[in-house]
């Protein structure tokens, strides 16, 4: 049996209960700028629900959004932010991504579908400085109407270290040099 959906393809509002359990997996994740005000966008506001919440936390922060319904397209923006999060749209994945990690001075989460969490985009956010620090599954909220899983996962640019000669990660033993553009996944052509 086929399920039908109540909504158009990218269409997948994000409800207020599912936003703050992934504001509470993000925030283990945040370091205070030096000035003090977190800049956060997000680039897919759909009703708000991410940015509503954001602005709630009492703090200095600044929270912009994207809403392509609204006219404020995403891949239009060229200002920086410290963090980048919402429920992208699925059918453009590579280019969001790649537009996100473009734009993003630390972190950049999203709810991803788990058939979006692949190789290739995984070495891509690390090829780009992201590391995949957390990823929490949660059950689908029922409007939804989809029968795979989701995961908010949370990519952070590491604070400057030594990096050991020989140090191996997920994606690729550091003997071997990768080149990654940006243009590869959909982004910006160089």
């Amino acid at each position: 049996m086929k399920l039908q959906r109540e909504t158009e393809n990218d269409d997948f509002y994000t409800p207020a209960n599912l936003v703050l359990d992934c504001l509470g997996v993000l925030e283990k994740h945040i370091t205070d700028p030096l000035d003090g005000q977190t800049r956060w966008l997000d680039p897919s506001a759909g009703y708000g629900a991410w940015f509503n919440e954001i602005q709630l936390n009492e703090t200095q922060d600044i929270v912009h959004y994207c809403e392509i319904k609204e006219g404020l397209d995403f891949f239009h923006c060229q200002d920086k932010y410290d963090i980048i999060v919402g429920n992208p749209p699925f059918s453009q994945l590579n280019k969001w991504l790649a537009h996100s990690v473009a734009l993003s001075k630390d972190i950049v989460a999203y709810i991803l579908p788990a058939h979006g969490l692949n190789h290739k985009r995984l070495c891509f956010m690390e090829a780009f400085g992201f590391e995949l620090v957390a990823m929490h599954s949660f059950q689908n909220p029922k409007a939804w109407n989809v029968g795979f899983a989701h995961f908010f996962c949370v990519w952070k640019k590491p604070k400057p270290f030594l990096i050991k000669e020989k140090e191996f990660n997920y994606c690729m033993q550091k003997e071997y040099t990768y080149q990654y553009k940006l243009s590869d996944f959909g982004g910006d052509k160089e």
